[in-house]
């Protein structure tokens, strides 16, 4: 119910902070997060359901959390996002079925913002 802020390698004065300062509910426990390359939106995963953060905002955009249905295939109760620049992205230290019907492989996140 905390998070770090670092510059560079060293921790920020103040930290850790309340995940209230992000604007997150109070109770909130966030289990992955990850920033989508595609429009450079932090992701916070919680249970079924997500955030999304804008870093440049300094906070959790209006209309959320949203249903982590939206992310297809996606299950929940993520405990970690790994992601890289090509946009694929792995949970849980495995991989998740691919979206499009296609066989099981790396998840490959749409061209479209789910929301």
């Amino acid at each position: 119910q905390h998070f770090w802020v670092f510059t560079d390698t060293r921790v920020d004065p103040g930290s850790p902070r309340p995940i209230t300062d992000l604007g997150l509910p109070p109770g909130v426990t966030v289990e992955a997060a990850f920033v989508w390359g595609h429009n450079g939106k932090t992701y916070l995963f919680e249970s079924s359901q997500y955030w999304r953060f804008d870093d440049r905002a300094g906070n959790v955009e209006p209309g959320y959390p949203r249903s982590l249905t939206l992310w297809k295939g996606v299950p929940p109760g993520l405990d970690d996002i790994i992601s890289w620049n090509d946009g694929r992205w792995h949970s849980q230290w495995r991989e998740v079925p691919q979206v499009n019907g296609a066989p099981p492989a790396v998840f490959q996140v749409a061209r479209s913002s789910p929301g």
